[in-house]
């Protein structure tokens, strides 16, 4: 008699706290196992047909890339510095399905580590705060005002300084920004920004860290002068704590009200971006690779150079806001109620604390 390895249950629309077990079951056992289960909120129940000769890999694209993330999120757990995202994903105590205030199901009792470098909370965390955004961009524009995607960078080698220098650089920018725009206009002002990082392991400059914004105007502006006063201010923000930017590098374009840049902002881990394409653009090609590329090629490959790479960031990177709203943004963020995932008032000092060596583990797994 062929054993089937598990059964899973769906629970589409749970009304409570409802447990989960999946016993080995032979093949004659699978009806019964459904009638004498089917009096718990009707579940859909699935089998793992393996060893009934069905191919081992995923069809579909969803499942497909449900799998991918799956092995992403073990290559993870084996080689990220933090407990928490070595740790996501797995029991904490009892597994069972509840039901948030929205109405949505969830599975309470699993660690989740909310971390925007995770391969799991990242693309959840995307998901979550791509709604809240687009509301505030859609209001802006319906209030009269415009909106610009900026992406700020600089050439720094070492990411601890990289990191300083940005945030520090990015205050003084938007001071002097918004005073140019209240004085030559009299508009209000206000931004969401995230860090981006691509990474070249092989490279000495393996590491490359930047800034992507979009900042809203309450009415619209002259376009040139923005963009050059803009770059300026960037360019002299960063001279100022030692850093250096290229003028060219900057860019600074009109929000076309597409939500490919507000899902490439709030991407930090490009998931959607590596998985399906949905808002690359044809560039130059380069050696780079995204987080989820770097995390990909340990799992292919295991090379040295790409783990030591990847534990560098998250130990750096562990502590930083990655989100943060600013200005008129922000006031129209706070009127879109949303349960986790919060984005970061930039009224709020980041710590001075060096967290990046707090909560390691070994790499002894």
């Amino acid at each position: 008699m062929t054993n089937i390895l598990a059964v899973i249950v769906e629970y589409p629309f749970p009304k409570q706290n409802t447990h989960i077990s999946t016993p080995n079951i032979s093949k004659g056992g699978l009806e019964a196992y459904s009638r004498a289960t089917r009096h718990i909120q009707e579940p859909i129940i699935r089998r793992d047909l393996n060893n009934l000769g069905v191919a081992k890999t995923p069809k579909g694209k969803k499942r497909s890339n449900r799998y991918q993330r799956y092995k992403l999120l073990k290559t993870q757990r084996q080689y990220a510095p933090t407990r928490s995202m070595s740790k996501c994903g797995c029991a904490g105590n009892d597994v069972c399905v509840n039901v948030s205030k929205g109405g949505n199901a969830y599975y309470d009792g699993v660690k989740y580590c909310k971390s925007p470098h995770c391969v799991m909370c990242s693309l959840y965390r995307a998901q979550t705060i791509v709604p809240k955004i687009d509301y505030a961009i859609n209001q802006i524009y319906g209030s009269g005002g415009e909106c610009y995607f900026i992406t700020f960078t600089i050439g720094k080698e070492d990411l601890r300084e990289a990191k300083d220098i940005l945030s520090k650089s990015l205050n003084l920018w938007r001071t002097s920004i918004y005073n140019k725009i209240k004085r030559k206009y009299g508009f209000q002002c206000g931004y969401i920004r995230s860090f981006d990082t691509t990474f070249r392991p092989k490279n000495t400059d393996r590491f490359h860290l930047h800034i992507h914004m979009i900042l809203s105007v309450s009415k619209p502006i002259d376009q040139d002068w923005f963009l050059m006063e803009s770059k300026d201010a960037w360019i002299r923000s960063v001279s100022k704590y030692g850093g250096d930017a290229c003028l060219n590098a900057q860019k600074v374009e009109a929000l076309d009200r597409s939500k490919a840049h507000t899902e490439y902002l709030t991407d930090t881990m490009k998931v959607a971006y590596e998985l399906t394409s949905a808002y690359k653009t044809e560039t130059k090609l380069t050696e780079s690779v995204s987080l989820y590329g770097l995390l990909k090629r340990i799992e292919e490959e295991g090379n040295d150079q790409d783990i030591f790479t990847y534990r560098t960031f998250i130990s750096v990177m562990k502590g930083t806001k990655a989100t943060i709203s600013s200005g008129i943004f922000k006031e129209y963020l706070k009127q879109y109620d949303l349960e986790d995932f919060d984005i970061s008032d930039d009224s709020e000092v980041e710590s001075d604390t060096d967290h990046s060596l707090e909560d390691t583990i070994a790499l002894d797994k």
